[in-house]
C-alpha cells in the first residue's frame, strides 16, 4: 500500500513557527544522509490518517513543494502530553539502495493453551525489534504466535522470531519477547491483602527531631 502527504519547506522563526501552527500545520525535518536537513511543514488532518496506518515502518511518498516525491520514513512524532497533539515530526528520507536499520513493531497472534487453560497472564516485554535490511525487503511488522507458549516454563526469544530472506534481526537474540505468568496463589493474595501496621508515634518522634536538627544547623550557620 501506498502512502502519500506533501510536505512545504517552512521559514525559520518563532513567528513564521507560530503562524504555521495556527494554519493547522505541523512542523518538521526532513533529514538523511544524502541531503542536508530541511526544515518542513505539513497539514495536521492529512498526516494523522497517513500515520494512523504507515506508522514508523512503512515509506511514505512525499512531495516537498510539488517537487518529485521521496521516500521517507517517519523517525520520531512529538506530541503534546497534554492536548494529545502531534507537535513535531521527525522525517528520514531513505536511499533506496542502501540497507537500512529500523525498529518495527511486534505483532501478537494466536492463542496460549497457558492463558486459556491454565488462568496464566501473558506478559508482552518487547513492542518492536530493530532490523537491517535494503528499503525493497523492508516489513511492515513482525508476527509473534503465542501458541508457542503452553507452560509457565515456556518463553519466547528474539531467537524464535521468523523473519522473511533479506531481513536481519538486530535485537539481542536471548531477549525475552513474551512468556505467560502463573497466576497468584490464595497465599499470595492473602499476604497482599495483609493489613500492615504503621506506629504513627515513631513517624513524629523521627520529624520532630529532624526539626530540632535542621534548627540546630540553622543556628550554627
Amino acid at each position: 500500500m501506498q502512502y502519500q502527504i506533501q510536505l512545504e519547506t517552512r521559514a525559520a522563526g518563532t513567528k513564521a513557527l507560530a503562524a504555521s501552527r495556527e494554519a493547522g500545520n505541523i512542523p518538521g525535518v526532513v533529514y538523511g544522509p544524502d541531503r542536508e536537513a530541511t526544515s518542513v511543514a505539513t497539514k495536521a488532518i492529512p498526516f494523522a490518517k497517513v500515520y494512523a496506518q504507515a506508522g514508523g515502518s512503512a515509506f511514505i511518498d512525499a512531495s516537498i513543494d510539488g517537487a518529485a516525491p521521496v521516500k521517507l520514513l517517519v523517525q520520531d512524532v512529538q506530541v503534546n502530553p497534554i492536548k494529545g497533539e502531534v507537535t513535531h515530526i521527525d522525517f528520514r528520507q531513505i536511499n533506496m539502495t542502501e540497507t537500512m536499520q529500523v525498529k518495527v513493531p511486534v505483532v501478537f497472534v494466536g492463542e496460549s493453551l497457558a492463558v486459556k487453560g491454565l488462568g496464566g497472564t501473558l506478559v508482552t516485554q518487547m513492542d518492536e525489534v530493530e532490523i537491517e535490511c535494503l528499503p525493497k525487503d523492508l516489513i511492515a511488522n513482525i508476527e509473534v504466535s503465542i501458541d508457542q507458549i503452553a507452560t509457565f516454563e515456556d518463553k519466547i526469544t528474539v531467537a524464535k522470531l521468523v523473519v522473511p530472506a533479506g531481513v536481519k534481526i538486530l535485537s539481542h537474540t536471548e531477549d525475552i519477547v513474551a512468556f505467560v505468568e502463573a497466576p497468584r496463589s490464595e497465599e499470595e493474595l492473602a499476604a497482599l491483602n495483609e493489613k500492615v501496621d504503621v506506629d504513627l508515634t515513631k513517624i513524629e518522634v523521627l520529624t520532630e527531631k529532624k526539626k530540632e536538627d535542621d534548627a540546630a544547623d540553622a543556628a550554627k550557620a
